[in-house]
């Protein structure tokens, strides 16, 4: 995985090709204490960026990663709940269940009243490049797994919970990929226009 930068959102300002497409997502507004936000693939990139964009408007954070060193980063930058920070990582793997990540919510919820689930980012996403005669089925599974499957059951099981509070959103994070297909990437291609 990627390190840390000291300033995420600095450093993806300075790389402007991808930050701008994002710009919506990130530019959260000071909020009421309680708010909770759920962002996948905060391994490192956008993942990260949004998870300090998030903490500095004053969202709590359930910030989910694949690697669990990434989370133990995250962890130590932010902080945990239960130690007075703002921030919940936990390392998950989206192509086995999102189980992990619903009652990580349903828990941080019950802990203190007046706490509210107010958004899902599903960032996650893998990347596996190849000619298409040459990738497995496999690469098809799990890339659709990640980039498909899993932002369609988190939205599911966290749906009923969403609904309850006022202006709930959920940003599913594509690709230009999703609109037109480029060579040598058919397993994402699929993906992210099953994701549109």
């Amino acid at each position: 995985t990627e390190h840390l930068v000291p300033d995420v959102a600095e450093a993806a300002y300075n790389n402007r090709r991808c930050f701008l497409c994002l710009l919506p997502v990130v530019q959260f507004m000071e909020v009421e204490r309680g708010k909770v936000v759920v962002i996948t693939g905060c391994d490192s990139g956008f993942g990260q960026l949004l998870v300090a964009k998030a903490v500095a408007a004053g969202f709590l954070v359930v910030a989910c990663h694949l690697n669990n060193g990434a989370a133990e980063e995250t962890k130590s930058r932010f902080g945990h709940f239960r130690d007075g920070g703002y921030v919940w990582a936990l390392s998950v793997d989206l192509t086995h269940s999102v189980e992990p990540i619903v009652s990580a919510v349903c828990e941080l919820l019950s802990e203190a009243s007046g706490r509210c689930l107010w958004g899902l980012v599903n960032n996650a996403g893998v990347c596996v490049a190849g000619a298409a005669e040459l990738l497995s089925p496999k690469a098809y599974e799990s890339t659709m797994a990640v980039n498909f499957f899993a932002p369609v059951a988190l939205t599911y099981a966290l749906l009923p919970v969403l609904k309850r509070t006022h202006g709930s959103r959920i940003v599913n994070v594509s690709s230009v990929d999703g609109f037109i297909a480029l060579p040598h990437n058919a397993a994402y291609n699929a993906s992210k226009h099953a994701l549109e």
